[in-house]
Order: C-alpha cells, then structure tokens, then sequence
C-alpha cells in the first residue's frame, strides 16, 4: 500500500481524525461500554446548547 492512492487517503483520514480529537477535546471508542456510557448520558438542554454553539456567520452591521 506503500506510495498509493490508499495510503495518501489513509493519511489525511487518520491527520482529520487527530484534529478532530483535539477540537472536541477526547478520543472516539466504539466498544460496548462506551456506547453504554453515552446512552445513559443526561440530554442538554436546547437553550444550553445554543448558547453554547459558535455562530460562523459574519456580522455586516456598520
């Protein structure tokens, strides 16, 4: 797989996923405990999570 397509895509996948790890400030598991665990997390709240998420947009107001 050395030099191919493959590999190349393999790289920026495992580079993406790194990133994202850091940005959301944990590492995905995939087991039964975990998924377990995330289950029986409590809901947030709808206004906590809007108060909460980044607005991207750009502000034209003079």
């Amino acid at each position: 797989m050395e030099a191919t397509q493959d590999e190349k895509l393999y790289r920026v996948v495992k580079d993406r996923e790194r990133w994202f790890n850091v940005i959301m400030g944990e590492g995905m598991t995939i087991d039964e405990a975990a998924t377990d665990r995330a289950a029986n997390r409590a809901a947030l709240p709808a206004a906590l999570n809007d108060s909460l998420a980044m607005n991207l947009g750009l502000n034209l107001k003079s």
